[in-house]
């Protein structure tokens, strides 16, 4: 399919907190991230971040070495104002959509319902509310967005790469900062950010 350079460039796209740290972790940078991938079958410019473990033959495609992910995307419909995140990892899903809000489902983790449901909204950031001194710093944790919602949910949830099965889990609704200057998390002149300012 004939694609012209300007159609599969996101850089006009703004970018979540989060979608930048991700970025970063993953050693791509902006340039790539904007003009890597391909079209895929919705017209939509979209990067795959596939690994050894997980490689479906796409021109999407963009190798990344990050443990545990099972699937992941960065995709820009045009005109749209934003370029979205959707990944899967053993451990947690995280997806961005058009809204600017960010469902992240903790598998295997939950909250008393009681705290769930009396939470205001918008008022508290994700690590006022969840303790993540267990985890590695990812992506969303140093994002640390305003949380919307949470409550207990059972999802599926893919495991070995293949099988999908019921798992419970903690849905967490946030909203991030999306901006243009999310795109420098990294420059010549200092390389990588370890955090968004």
């Amino acid at each position: 399919m004939y694609v012209r350079v300007r159609e599969k460039i996101m850089s006009e796209a703004r970018i979540s907190r989060a979608c930048a740290n991700f970025l970063s972790d993953v050693d791509l940078k902006p340039g790539y991230a904007q003009s890597g991938g391909g079209m895929n079958a919705n017209c939509r410019h979209q990067v795959r971040f596939v690994d050894s473990m997980n490689r479906v033959q796409s021109v999407c495609n963009v190798d990344v070495r990050t443990r545990g992910l099972v699937a992941g995307s960065l995709t820009h419909a045009r005109p749209a104002e934003l370029a979205v995140l959707d990944l899967e990892c053993q451990w947690w899903r995280y997806r961005e959509h058009l809204t600017g809000v960010s469902p992240l489902t903790l598998f295997d983790a939950a909250l008393p319902e009681q705290l769930c449901a009396g939470l205001p909204r918008d008022k508290y950031r994700l690590c006022e509310i969840v303790d993540f001194s267990s985890y590695k710093p990812w992506f969303f944790i140093r994002a640390d967005p305003r949380v919307r919602s949470i409550r207990n949910v059972v999802r599926m949830r893919t495991i070995e790469y293949m099988k999908r099965a019921p798992r419970s889990g903690l849905l967490i609704t946030m909203v991030d900062d999306w901006s243009h200057a999310n795109w420098r998390y990294w420059s010549f002149e200092h390389g990588y950010q370890d955090q968004m300012a």
